[in-house]
């Protein structure tokens, strides 16, 4: 099944730009979003070279080049000698009516590669011809004057909601469907390997047993980050268990709080964490999650079990009750994402006490006049009214928000004294048929 879905908005951005007078442009993403299918699917049926740049050395990123006008034009092309002379011959089928396509940008040393990519795309602009840039992750998407390249438009790819995620598993239950997408994200490529009917057996199939791919997937996402693998693996492991103070990992880990809070802040910069917001009178030093689902799954759950892994007969039961634990976590995460899109609200965030576990932040979303008090349940049989009374008492606890809102989140319900209540004392409950739809 292909894994394209979900980009009608991306597309009508980059036909508006084919459209525009200066036709150059930047799409850029983080790694497996779809930023390549994307390009790949607008130039299909149009005049185009694409170029797919190796991580290599700087003789391969030159011979990619003049290999891919070979193949795209069927032409004989001398080898060029340097990165200019190649540029050199791309620009000779500049027209006009091209699409130029330069796929993994961000491999080759900028200093090196930046001015000359900037005279090729100047060129593009004064014939007219379109020139897309890919490969450029989404993190450093604010660092494109290192490209060099003048007035480029960036459009940004960000993982899939969850409907069009779950139109790549179209034989799952919505409920197993939904644990998928707590699990790995709206990451295309890893929703489309998560099809093997149920849940249970997709996770078997991708993190367990004699292939688990997702677990590679995610070792090779901690090897890319500046932070040395021991210690960003284990910062994301204790993160991923509920201990996102860095205070905390640092004596855990054995490291300075100065160095633990270097690695964090890269980490950070790499959109492998990011700090939960802090709401009302919420401490304000830094909190943070994994912000990644499948490297919070893998650091959370599966690295608890390294014998499960390559096993000759994965089950998993081995792992139901960690895993029920990380999605009631994980959850939280996907209720905030329902407060933005769904119910209007312009921020959410966590409130907390002071050395609280991460694992106990209690949801707050506002529109600028509501605040929103969230309790997110995910488990079997339905919520009843303990979980209400429980929530309120902790919101009475809750300083610097006002018109405050009970928000219960339940993925199996509620019961009916609980629904009579919240009808008559106005509390909002959000189940199954708004959750799963």
């Amino acid at each position: 099944m292909s894994a394209f879905v979900g980009r009608e908005k991306e597309l009508g951005e980059l036909g508006d730009i084919y459209r525009s007078d200066r036709r150059i442009c930047l799409v850029t993403g983080e790694s497996r979003t779809g930023t390549s299918s994307l390009v790949r699917r607008f130039c299909t049926g149009k005049e185009c070279i694409r170029v797919q740049l190796p991580e290599g050395s700087p003789s391969e990123t030159v011979s990619c080049i003049t290999e891919a006008i070979r193949a795209c034009t069927g032409e004989s092309v001398p080898e060029a000698a340097t990165l200019a002379q190649a540029f050199d011959q791309l620009s000779t089928y500049l027209d006009g009516a091209r699409v130029i396509a330069i796929d993994g940008i961000g491999n080759p040393k900028a200093e090196w590669f930046a001015p000359e990519l900037a005279k090729f795309a100047e060129k593009a602009a004064e014939k007219g011809d379109m020139l897309i840039l890919c490969g450029w992750p989404a993190h450093a998407a604010e660092r494109t004057a290192k490209l060099a390249v003048k007035d480029i438009r960036v459009i940004t790819i960000w993982p899939l909601g969850r409907e069009d995620a779950a139109s790549l598993h179209p034989k799952m239950e919505p409920l197993d469907s939904c644990m998928t997408y707590l699990t790995v994200g709206g990451v295309p490529v890893y929703s489309a390997l998560m099809n093997k009917g149920t849940y249970e057996a997709s996770v078997e199939k991708c993190f367990l047993g004699p292939y688990p791919r997702l677990c590679m997937e995610a070792e090779n996402l901690v090897r890319r980050s500046s932070v040395p693998y021991d210690y960003c693996s284990a910062i994301l492991s204790d993160i991923a268990h509920g201990e996102g103070r860095p205070i905390d990992i640092a004596e855990d880990e054995g490291i300075s709080r100065q160095l633990c809070d270097i690695y964090i802040k890269k980490m950070e910069a790499e959109h492998l964490v990011s700090r939960i917001v802090p709401m009302g009178s919420a401490p304000k030093k830094p909190v943070y999650m994994v912000t990644s689902s499948l490297l919070a799954f893998y650091h959370g759950v599966i690295r608890n079990n390294p014998n499960l892994i390559y096993a000759d007969n994965p089950d998993f039961r081995n792992i139901s009750a960690e895993t029920g634990m990380f999605l009631e976590l994980r959850f939280r995460t996907f209720c905030a994402k329902y407060l933005k899109h769904k119910m209007g609200c312009t921020k959410t965030g966590g409130w907390w006490i002071v050395g609280e576990d991460t694992a106990n932040i209690t949801l707050v979303g506002t529109d600028g006049e509501t605040n929103y008090i969230c309790d997110c349940k995910f488990r079997n049989g339905k919520v009843d009214s303990g979980a209400l009374d429980m929530l309120i008492e902790r919101s009475e606890r809750m300083r610097g928000l006002k018109n405050k809102k009970m928000t219960l989140f339940s993925i199996s319900g509620f019961d009916s004294e609980l629904v009579k209540r919240a009808k008559k004392e106005g509390v909002i409950l959000i189940g199954p048929k708004e959750l799963l739809v």
